[in-house]
């Protein structure tokens, strides 16, 4: 069994406000968890009203599975309009 972890660090452009990043974040994670059975948060480590960062677990048999389901996590990401990423940390890590 494999484990993928996956964090990344956002820029949110556009927010000027608490509120404002919070709807960015959801609207990303609400959609990365629609399309993928993914465990996805928000990490509370941004002191800057533009910036979030989101943790990611998703277990397979497969690496090529977890490598491809990252890939699309980023490009959710990228195609979102309100967020951009600034730094991305990937981990694949044998369970068992």
């Amino acid at each position: 069994m494999l484990i993928g972890l996956m964090k990344l660090h956002l820029h949110i452009p556009h927010a000027k406000t608490l509120k404002e990043r919070r709807r960015a974040m959801r609207s990303f994670i609400e959609k990365a968890k629609n399309k993928h059975n993914v465990s996805i948060a928000e990490i509370n480590e941004s002191v800057r009203v533009n910036e979030g960062h989101v943790g990611i677990a998703f277990i397979s048999n497969s690496e090529s599975a977890i490598k491809a389901l990252f890939d699309d996590i980023e490009k959710i990401a990228l195609t979102n309009g309100e967020i951009e990423i600034v730094k991305e940390e990937r981990e694949v890590s044998e369970f068992f």
